[in-house]
């Protein structure tokens, strides 16, 4: 096998001093352009829950996107080089997904036993409202939103199909309207999204977030069925954890039929 194709191929550096190395060659600028891994991975038959082993993994250019996807599972760097698994470990950061509610009383031992004893009857609908202001849209999709997802895929299991319109002030968002996410979330796209997810079993999620006027946020799940409705504050409001409405689709405004349903512990400014 000719040395070109090996050191091209192997992982192993050149012994000329004016060819890249096998890691540079691999993180070189502009790669992304003809080689996107989100593109890529797009189209893997991947589940957030899976472990995946990126084998001959490099210096993590599919893993950390990978990593990012799988929120409730893990994937495993492999390579047979050193000097590749150095340039993987060094490139990349751990990254870690809490579900504050996995380990929150009212939502574990109330709200999920109310919804399995048919508390609302049937279920076939979650509306999820994230944040608005400075952070709508996308802006926090990995921070804020996870434990929605993760409640919903508890009681229902994962997604079987769902699909994401992204905007920018009312209009279809592009590749020019990228820009820098708060708190470390990497680049992100407009200020707007809406999202709808397919559960087996007939039930399905509406996720909306859209910067508006930012003065509130409603930021909540509500679980509509056939028999009433929940609706959940998320981790970071000072509310009631958990609120009951009789009717399907409740009205939103001076409707009295809203009752706080008892749970411990009370709300309080820690619940996050």
């Amino acid at each position: 096998m000719p040395n070109h194709f090996s050191n091209e191929h192997s992982g192993h550096g050149s012994d000329h001093p004016d060819m890249p190395s096998s890691v540079e060659r691999s993180l070189r600028p502009g790669r992304e352009e003809k080689l996107d891994p989100f593109r890529v991975l797009s189209h893997c038959p991947v589940n957030p829950r899976d472990t995946v082993a990126d084998v001959g993994c490099g210096p993590g250019y599919f893993t950390l996107p990978l990593a990012k996807f799988l929120i409730n599972g893990k994937v495993i760097a492999v390579d047979v080089s050193d000097e590749m698994l150095a340039a993987c470990e060094k490139s990349s950061s751990q990254l870690i997904v809490a579900h504050p509610w996995r380990g929150h009383p009212p939502i574990q031992h109330v709200a999920i036993p109310l919804i399995k004893e048919g508390k609302i009857g049937g279920p076939f609908l979650a509306r999820i409202y994230g944040m608005g202001g400075e952070h709508g849209g996308d802006q926090l999709f990995l921070d804020l939103y996870p434990h929605f997802f993760d409640f919903l895929w508890q009681l229902w299991g994962a997604p079987q199909w769902c699909q994401a319109h992204l905007t920018q002030d009312g209009r279809s968002a592009t590749p020019a309207d990228l820009k820098p996410g708060v708190e470390g979330m990497g680049l992100v796209a407009g200020n707007g999204i809406r999202a709808y997810y397919y559960f087996e079993g007939g039930f399905a999620a509406d996720f909306e977030s859209y910067q508006g006027d930012g003065k509130e946020n409603p930021y909540r799940i509500d679980i509509h069925g056939t028999a009433g409705t929940l609706s959940l504050p998320g981790p970071m409001v000072n509310k009631p954890d958990i609120y009951f409405h009789p009717l399907t689709n409740p009205g939103l405004l001076d409707d009295d039929r809203w009752e706080v349903v008892p749970s411990e512990p009370p709300p309080d400014a820690h619940k996050w």
